[in-house]
């Protein structure tokens, strides 16, 4: 007997004499039998794991997994039923299929196993220098990004938050030479319409020509786009509503959307396919105006969408990073780089996602954000999720980990007050009033 030259060989004489070798049907009773026995425990275990929230990115692969043994497992009752018959010279073909079957699921089931293990230890990855990018020499711009507040000398610059009443305290604190810090906390209720507030947060950064990366839970991308091309409208100081003839006016401002990079966390889980749209949907895309259909084209066409279940904390991390790496890339070298970041809101990931995973992940963020200098808005609905069910990350866990809060609180007496914690020595409050003609909110008697 020759010894085979390399493992190719080795290959294929070992299939030359398994598919020569005839298995009696008592050997493939047996081993369908085990097969059989082993399979229904290991469904029941992946099935029970997989139900949990913070497996919900492998629940499609436990699936494949238990399929394939399933019909591994039917190939080899085949082979019984048809007596060990022979294909292509190769004897008790559908049972030599079913053992190939088998082991290939066995790979990926350990493959799944080991992310089951593992899932309390996960690692959220983000944007930084690595060897490779040193080996290479790259001379992309690298974090931390430029900060929103610059209270050096001759400088005395900041950016505009968007909404008058938090502006008013941000250039307070400015002529005190009080620091503000990201990330902030936004809690707001229903009453308020917070979602815009979010929106003239990230419309008043598109204006100046810095990054957005726009988390949108609560309504899909295109929506987004839209009301950005609204609040972009307002922030620069249109007196109506969004209409055609501005921006026939102002076409400069639709190159700003070049700046958006949206985490759609709404489509894929409510509209399903993002391809396919009922009649409702086709007839309010139509009512949209041929503007804002070209702005969202213009953010699709240069892939700022990236789409993520919202139950699904890994691939928040991972559509993020992704998100960031285009920011970094698509940046200038030498060009001062703003970044904000928006959560509307996370509310949503707290009531949906796995607890451990979304508090991971929320830390994880806050932490690289603020060490970073991205600048970040995480909306929080009070009351949601209730405060009584047992999730780790509440709005205390929230206050903790962020620098500032600021709260819009609607009372009884019908009257709306903003608070602002931590930018100053003591808390700061303000009566205000939202004005219907551009959606802002002002002090009142301003």
């Amino acid at each position: 007997m020759t010894i085979p030259l390399n493992f190719g060989s080795l290959l294929a004489l070992i299939w030359t004499r398994a598919a020569a070798q005839e298995i009696s049907s008592l050997d493939v009773g047996g081993a369908v039998s085990a097969f059989g026995f082993f399979s229904g425990f290991l469904s029941y275990i992946l099935a029970t794991i997989a139900s949990r929230k913070a497996y919900v990115h492998i629940e499609r692969r436990v699936t494949i997994v238990i399929a394939l043994q399933g019909f591994a497992i039917f190939l080899g009752i085949m082979d019984l039923t048809t007596n060990g018959v022979a294909f292509l010279e190769i004897q008790n073909f559908l049972f030599k299929m079913c053992l190939l079957i088998w082991a290939t699921s066995l790979f990926a089931m350990y493959s799944l196993l080991d992310q089951v293990i593992c899932i309390d230890r996960i690692r959220f990855k983000k944007p930084g220098k690595t060897r490779i990018d040193s080996l290479l020499g790259k001379a992309k711009p690298l974090p931390p990004f430029h900060q929103f507040q610059d209270l050096r000398p001759h400088h005395g610059r900041v950016q505009k938050f968007g909404v008058e009443c938090v502006d008013h305290f941000i250039e307070l604190a400015q002529k005190e030479e009080q620091k503000l810090f990201f990330p902030i906390l936004l809690v707001a209720s229903k009453h308020f319409r917070p979602w815009r507030i979010c929106l003239r947060f990230a419309a008043a950064g598109l204006m100046h020509d810095e990054r957005i990366i726009y988390f949108a839970f609560n309504q899909p991308a295109d929506t987004v786009v839209g009301q950005l091309a609204d609040h972009l409208a307002y922030v620069e100081g249109a007196n109506v509503g969004y209409s055609e003839l501005w921006w026939k006016d102002h076409e400069a401002s639709k190159a700003k959307f070049d700046n958006l990079y949206v985490i759609d966390c709404c489509s894929p889980w409510v509209a399903g396919r993002p391809d396919r749209k009922s009649d409702e949907e086709s007839e309010e895309s139509d009512k949209k105006g041929p503007i804002k259909k070209a702005l969202l084209k213009r953010v699709q066409d240069r892939k700022h969408i990236f789409s993520a279940d919202p139950r699904n904390p890994i691939a928040l991390g991972s559509n993020y990073n992704k998100a960031l790496r285009k920011v970094i890339h698509e940046a200038n070298p030498g060009e001062p780089v703003f970044v904000r970041v928006v959560y509307d809101s996370i509310s949503d990931l707290l009531e949906y996602g796995d607890p451990q995973s979304s508090m991971q992940l929320i830390k994880h963020n806050m932490i690289w954000e603020e060490q970073n200098r991205a600048n970040s808005l995480y909306l929080f609905i009070p009351g949601v999720p209730q405060p009584n069910l047992p999730n780790p990350v509440d709005i205390e866990f929230l206050r903790w980990n962020t620098y500032c809060e600021i709260d819009f609180e609607y009372q009884k007496t019908g009257r709306e007050h903003m608070f602002i914690d931590s930018l100053f020595l003591e808390r700061k409050e303000s009566e205000v009033k939202i004005q219907t003609s551009n959606n802002d909110y002002v002090r009142k008697g301003r």
